[in-house]
């Protein structure tokens, strides 16, 4: 879908990308792109230079952000069916939720069953990603731990390039899974894996 969309402007170099990858799917053809913007500079590949690379990168975000923007529908859904199922049921330690989707279904579900629920960010007027609060295991066990692991709608980079959640939908600077991503915030979720292992041993 996002490759028809920006067909008619970037089709010729977005062929060129693809057919360079083993994998060519939106990842790594965002991830090929976003390198090719950070080192050609003024030097031209499959006719674009690294200015062209960059707004390319730019408008495959931003046509991302537009399909998997979608609100949860009323009514019965697996989300809500999912969630209503782990938060109905006693545990000693907080519920974890891995999920590679880029959508805010998972928070739309919780919020509207009133699950409490934690995504590694902090504050209010400019939430920040807050590594020391994911690495531990103090959360109350009635809440969930929801875990974006390839990035989300809504999370955006600030003035000082760290990860933020901005609290709209139509956020289009998603983190992707490629060296950016492990750039920004680091191993985060390794670390978190390794306190939740300690924990279930003990």
């Amino acid at each position: 879908m996002v490759m028809e969309a920006l067909k008619s402007d970037y089709g010729k170099t977005l062929d060129a990308v693809r057919a360079e990858l083993e994998t060519p799917n939106i990842e790594p053809i965002l991830s090929r792109v976003r390198s090719l913007a950070g080192v050609i500079g003024k030097t031209k590949v499959h006719d674009s230079d690294g200015e062209g690379y960059k707004k390319l990168s730019e408008a495959i975000c931003e046509q991302i952000g537009i399909i998997v923007n979608k609100p949860l529908y009323d009514g019965p859904s697996p989300y809500t069916e999912f969630v209503t199922w782990i938060s109905g049921t006693g545990r000693e330690h907080p519920v974890e939720i891995f999920t590679t989707n880029y959508d805010l279904l998972f928070e739309q579900a919780l919020e509207r069953t009133r699950v409490p629920f934690f995504d590694g960010f902090s504050g209010v007027s400019e939430p920040f990603f807050d590594p020391s609060s994911v690495a531990s295991n103090d959360l109350p066990a009635r809440w969930t731990r929801l875990w974006k692991l390839h990035g989300s709608l809504g999370w955006a980079a600030n003035a000082r390039g760290e990860v933020i959640r901005t609290g709209t939908a139509d956020a289009t600077h998603l983190v992707f899974p490629e060296h950016l991503k492990y750039d920004q915030i680091g191993s985060v979720f390794a670390v978190n894996l390794r306190g939740s292992v300690a924990a279930s041993s003990e």
